[in-house]
């Protein structure tokens, strides 16, 4: 991000490059992510002595970051606003924007960390899930990202949403999973 300030236009021209790797990163080490955060209990937050963070979470908090940094960058912006065109109303469904919301929607799932705090009390979700100072997780990040799909797309975004919330609930074997995300004690 302080490179992209101090020097926008050297990679305003590498913004669809960069968009990419970056998506393709996220989408290779999802797996690695839902082992150690969602399905296993790995301490996250960790720091060196420098007090520099290295955990696999705050990767994935600064790559979600800067997919939502490069939305606003003419050259993807234009390039995505192009596959949409071409997609036409199959862009819900198909493309680039489901495979986003995939995407998000795999690393806002509560991790194992959270699920315990939760059964313990309750009140933490709702006081984590309304507060503005809350940690800022894979979560919340990707809930900015959404929100900055929302701005930029309005209606197609949450049509998008809606698309894969429905192809989850489609799936038996999903619902359970969904579910057991969303309501921790059950």
């Amino acid at each position: 991000m302080k490179i992209r300030m101090l020097f926008p236009t050297l990679l305003t021209a590498q913004s669809p490059a960069i968009f990419t790797t970056v998506w393709e990163e996220l989408s290779n080490i999802q797996g690695a992510y839902r082992d150690l955060y969602i399905d296993d209990e790995r301490q996250g937050r960790l720091e060196d002595a420098d007090g520099l963070p290295y955990t696999l979470d705050f990767l994935v908090i600064e790559e979600l970051d800067l997919m939502q940094a490069f939305l606003k960058a003419p050259p993807v912006k234009a390039e995505l606003q192009t596959q949409l065109q071409n997609a036409g109303q199959a862009a819900t469904t198909s493309g680039w924007l489901p495979e986003v919301i995939k995407l998000v929607v795999a690393y806002a799932q509560i991790t194992t960390e959270e699920e315990g705090l939760w059964d313990i009390d309750v009140n933490l979700f709702l006081s984590e899930e309304t507060s503005v100072t809350a940690n800022y997780t894979p979560r919340t990040c990707g809930g900015d990202l959404v929100i900055k799909l929302g701005e930029w797309l309005k209606v197609m975004t949450v049509e998008g949403l809606l698309a894969y919330g429905n192809s989850l609930f489609a799936d038996p074997s999903s619902t359970y999973v969904l579910y057991s995300n969303l309501c921790p004690a059950a």
